[in-house]
């Protein structure tokens, strides 16, 4: 629509978490044993979702706003909840599992849009950008090559989301990636075998 109210809305938003962000630790209702805590959420798995939700609206909103306002957003919420996502919290933003996927989507997303590119490069690779953790890896161990999403029909539709969202920004950032023919169009096959898991 291009009224500003919308952008202003996002940005206020933003504004609250950037001050919010710095001051608080790691959540007090984490399960201290079976998962990697998160700071806004008892899970670093809600943290993903949220930056993956976050920063499309903060791309969208970016030319509305003015230098100091990104300043501030960004460091005191984006950056800091990417590198959380991702230096602070490696068994997690490693792991070939849903919860890595958000992960790498979430960091890899931000990073297109800060212009860190070794940012995209640790969520397509793995922090150490060696293979052994990060998208591309995901896409080739968590997919049969009919597109079933080893973690079953309903994570299937769960993961979904962040791989063909992260797909579609690197499709847009980086088209020589190539990443929709990947494995044999996998994404697309898995896409399909979603529909078809369909009651």
């Amino acid at each position: 629509s291009q009224d500003k109210k919308y952008a202003h809305y996002v940005r206020d938003m933003l504004l609250e978490y950037a001050e919010l962000y710095p001051t608080i630790d790691v959540h007090p209702k984490r399960k201290v044993k079976s998962q990697n805590p998160g700071k806004l959420f008892w899970q670093s798995l809600n943290e993903a979702v949220w930056l993956v939700h976050t920063i499309q609206a903060y791309d969208a909103v970016l030319p509305a706003l003015s230098a100091e306002d990104r300043h501030v957003i960004e460091q005191g919420a984006l950056r800091p909840v990417a590198l959380f996502l991702s230096e602070e919290s490696p068994n997690t933003f490693n792991k070939v599992h849903n919860h890595g996927t958000w992960a790498t989507c979430a960091v890899g997303m931000t990073g297109y849009v800060l212009g860190e590119d070794e940012w995209v490069e640790k969520s397509l690779y793995g922090l150490d950008k060696t293979g052994t953790g990060g998208f591309m890896r995901q896409l080739d161990e968590l997919f049969s090559p009919e597109g079933y999403y080893n973690e079953g029909p309903y994570y299937q539709r769960y993961a979904l989301m962040p791989f063909v969202t992260f797909a579609k920004a690197i499709e847009n950032n980086q088209p020589e990636r190539k990443i929709f023919e990947h494995r044999g169009q996998v994404l697309l096959k898995a896409i399909e075998a979603t529909a078809q898991l369909s009651y």
